[in-house]
């Protein structure tokens, strides 16, 4: 009787602690942050530009035009590069100019990571120590932000806007500007 007794409060211990796990660590509707920690919606900047009611949230229509707009200049930066790399001027890319893409996209990360260890290795070691590699970082993720509110692209790899990125690249050795 004892044993059954022990098992029993066991038993119910056991399930209220379940129940009560699953409810833990859960934000009310409403405040916060949802649960996996990621912000609900289009970011500030998108809202700034596209919310044309201002009510706080993006309607179908003000997402087709954030769509649209995102279209056409992925379409820009197509015609960019088709005008650059189509060297028979066909209108297409043949599988060597697809080769000559890739390769002057190799030579310009390569450019681009060379000339960004020159400028943040700020003691010139020849090695970056980790508070100039979190400086790269921040330089890094301030043009990406640059790049998503001007509509660019977002991805290194992709087309830059004639001239380069806005604001121009910060003083040798020195953090970008906090965003």
């Amino acid at each position: 009787m004892k044993t059954k007794l022990m098992m029993t409060m066991g038993a119910l211990l056991g399930t209220v602690l379940i129940v009560g796990a699953q409810g833990a660590g859960e934000i009310p509707k409403g405040e916060g942050r949802p649960p996996g920690g990621r912000p609900q919606g289009p970011p500030p900047f998108l809202l700034e530009k596209f919310d044309k009611d201002k009510d706080g949230k993006l309607s179908p229509e003000e997402r087709e035009a954030m769509k649209a707009e995102r279209q056409k200049a992925t379409e820009e930066q197509r015609k960019v590069m088709l005008e650059k790399f189509d060297a028979d001027k066909d209108g297409k890319i043949s599988p060597e100019e697809r080769e000559a893409i890739k390769a002057n996209r190799q030579k310009e990360m390569e450019e681009r990571r060379k000339a960004d260890f020159e400028k943040f290795d700020a003691d010139k070691d020849g090695k970056l120590s980790y508070e100039e590699f979190v400086k790269l970082g921040e330089y890094h993720r301030s043009e990406m932000m640059k790049r998503l509110k001007q509509g660019g692209p977002q991805r290194a790899g992709g087309p830059r806007p004639p001239g380069g990125p806005e604001g121009g690249d910060p003083p040798p050795n020195e953090a970008p500007p906090a965003e």
